[in-house]
């Protein structure tokens, strides 16, 4: 036996180990940096949550995204694992101030008015401050260091650890909250049906194609978003089901979001939990058939074989914002009478927008012919928080100065050029832009969203 060889061995089996704990606390530390103007945090102890399905996501342009743009002034930063205390950290040198996030960890959302009280022991108080509406807390510059953090949750929540020793640590502390049970109602669960009978593998809705979101119809505008399941009966029918457990008391409302034409009822309705026979029926009896998309280069003449089709879905939420849902546009079996929106582009092309009206049937087929120019184009989406984002109506979009137009009912419009303007700025009486159209929003870029560019308007103070 050769011990040499047989350490070797070991050391080589550590290896792929330690490469995948380095290559998760470096992704952990460029998350966390980016969050909330945070500065990098400690590493914390605890597993990796998988991130809250209502905040946003990177999404490759070639997959089915859809996201509640809600009436609140700031997105919340996304949560991360709680942090333990660490007897080895040190204070960093300079003035010294603490900061951090407060997690409801049954909701994935930030929590606002918890109070943190530091303190210079445990008889001695340097500091009171709450947490804002976006969950985050920051002291004022202290005196002394402080060596506890004392947590006094809202109502309805609970801490399980009201006391922290703070071991030095100032930055991006995160405080993780737990919904008293009393608080909690209980499920909502339900059933999506079809117009033609039980589902089959063939019928079922491709994955990502319907979203379901709920939301409370008053207080604190979080979101959830159910996962579809699917289980085959003795016959053969497949059940497609959905479930939001552990929910707090309260009215809600909920939401369908569809990007197949297929039509929906209902896609909105008023909800309190417990309640476990919501059902959405899919009316797919209706007459259809394939549409075709023939493209083109408007100068030359020549076609255009590749291409990227994206269903656009905006689905209305009475009270809490906007959903908008994106995605691959099925093209086989749609029906005849139904409405869509739609956006293709191809590379180094101006994206085009069009709706149902752009097909014209041919035997047994509904054809589209599209000539693409070169250049630069995106459909706005203009939502105003009134306070829940709703559509900007006519508002005016000024590109370099020059106007482009006017937004329509549902708040778009889509504008070309050339090559890509410097400015995007839409003015609407009474209110004004909050972000800039030109970058990315909520971490998703216009190509992310089938080439849709959000604005958000506020109203002038």
């Amino acid at each position: 036996m050769n011990p040499t060889g047989s350490a070797r061995r070991a050391l080589l089996a550590l290896v792929p180990l330690v490469l995948a704990t380095l290559a998760w606390l470096g992704w952990r530390l460029l998350a966390n940096t980016q969050h909330a103007g945070l500065e990098a945090p400690e590493i914390a102890q605890a597993p990796a949550r998988p991130a809250p399905e209502s905040l946003p996501l990177e999404v490759p342009e070639n997959e089915t995204t859809g996201e509640r743009i809600a009436g609140s002034a700031l997105q919340p930063a996304q949560p991360a694992p709680p942090a333990q205390p660490r007897s080895s950290a040190r204070a960093e040198p300079g003035p010294i101030r603490y900061r951090g996030l407060v997690l409801d960890y049954d909701l994935d959302q930030p929590v606002a008015g918890a109070k943190l009280v530091f303190e210079a022991d445990k008889a001695r108080e340097l500091c009171r401050i709450e947490s804002d509406a976006q969950g985050q807390f920051r002291t004022p510059q202290l005196a002394e260091e402080a060596l506890w953090m004392r947590v006094e949750p809202p109502d309805g929540l609970l801490c399980d650890t009201p006391r922290v020793e703070l071991n030095g640590r100032r930055n991006e502390i995160v405080v993780p909250l737990h919904r008293d049970p009393k608080t909690l109602a209980g499920a909502i669960r339900g059933e999506l049906l079809r117009e033609g009978g039980p589902w089959t593998r063939e019928t079922l809705p491709k994955q990502g194609s319907v979203m379901l979101d709920l939301v409370p119809a008053s207080g604190a505008k979080w979101s959830r978003r159910a996962d579809l399941t699917s289980e085959f009966d003795a016959q053969g029918g497949a059940h497609l089901r959905f479930a939001f457990e552990s929910l707090p008391k309260g009215e809600y409302e909920l939401t369908l979001s569809s990007l197949s034409a297929w039509r929906w009822n209902p896609t909105s309705l008023r909800v309190t939990a417990p309640i476990d026979n919501v059902t959405f029926l899919r009316y797919d009896l209706d007459k259809s058939s394939q549409l075709v998309f023939k493209v083109s280069d408007r100068a030359s003449g020549e076609r255009i074989e590749k291409f990227d089709v994206r269903a656009l879905a905006l689905t209305p939420s009475q009270d809490n914002g906007v959903f908008l849902h994106t995605g691959p546009l099925e093209t086989a079996n749609v029906p005849d009478d139904a409405r869509f929106s739609w956006s293709l582009s191809a590379e180094g092309y101006q994206p085009a927008f069009g709706d149902e009206s752009a097909f014209v049937r041919h035997g047994g087929e509904r054809i589209a012919e599209i000539a693409l120019e070169r250049g630069w184009a995106t459909k706005l989406l203009v939502l105003v928080r009134d306070p829940a984002a709703k559509p900007g109506v006519h508002a005016q979009v000024e590109l370099d100065g020059r106007s482009a137009g006017f937004t329509g009912e549902d708040g778009m419009l889509a504008v070309t050029a050339q090559k890509a303007p410097d400015r995007i700025v839409v003015r609407l009486p009474g209110w004004r832009m909050t972000n800039d159209p030109l970058q990315s929003y909520n971490g998703k870029s216009a190509a992310q969203r089938g080439q849709v560019t959000i604005v958000v308007l506020e109203r002038e103070k």
